[in-house]
């Protein structure tokens, strides 16, 4: 006992006599104020060059982005009751009066919805529809089995990304909704809307350390010819 007892008394003697250095902040910690880029680039440390990254996270930093609804494209969910509701994405969304929960198995006529089993992946080529009839995910557990398809108008794949919640970390593909949402929203133009549905989580800024290449690559397609070829670099 005593041999481990001289590191540890020189080790709180030292702490005392010079305060222990603080922690960098997570993002969840900073105030919610305009920054210069550059400083936005110091806390969140990725690769130079990642600039719709740098831009979702510069934007959700002012008070009008973090604390508003998209308006952009309008969000809608059903709900399978299916998930965890503590780690539900939607639920949150919808507390904070980001997404309009449908309650019946229909979604409106021409809203693009999300689907793993998608007739295209999304491209740039759905912006116009998206931003006139709206964007809707299929809130169900990924463990429950394959995704069912909802009445109500066009379906979309996403291209290739990680998961970054916790449940699913790392995994290609298998995305919660507020993930799915969020990568919908860069793809189709709209990075600003991106960064306020991923703000509400403090996981939301690894959804973007971990996906910075392919999402940069994506948001840069003209076609969804252009997208599928990016994609092919990452698979």
């Amino acid at each position: 006992a005593t041999a481990h007892a001289g590191p540890a008394s020189n080790a709180a003697t030292r702490s005392a006599m010079s305060p222990a250095k603080p922690r960098p902040p997570r993002f969840d910690e900073l105030p919610i104020v305009p920054r210069p880029l550059e400083e936005t680039n110091r806390y969140l440390l990725l690769p130079e060059g990642t600039t719709t990254v740098f831009k979702l996270w510069k934007v959700v930093q002012s008070s009008e982005s973090a604390s508003g609804t998209p308006v952009h494209v309008k969000l809608y969910a059903y709900h399978l009751e299916q998930c965890d509701p503590k780690r539900c994405t939607t639920r949150k969304l919808a507390r904070f009066g980001m997404i309009t929960y449908l309650p019946r198995r229909r979604f409106p006529n021409g809203c693009i919805v999300l689907h793993p089993e998608g007739d295209h992946v999304l491209s740039i080529e759905d912006r116009d529809r998206a931003e006139s009839k709206g964007l809707a995910v299929i809130d169900s557990s990924w463990k429950k089995g394959a995704v069912p398809r909802i009445p109500g108008g066009p379906t979309r794949a996403l291209p290739y990304l990680l998961a970054a919640n916790s449940v699913n970390y790392g995994k290609p593909f298998v995305l919660s909704s507020v993930e799915a949402i969020a990568a919908a929203l860069i793809i189709l133009g709209h990075p600003e809307d991106a960064a306020a549905v991923l703000a509400k989580f403090g996981w939301g800024i690894q959804f973007l350390v971990l996906n910075h290449e392919p999402l940069e690559a994506y948001a840069a397609a003209t076609s969804r010819a252009d997208l599928l070829a990016a994609q092919a670099e990452f698979i």
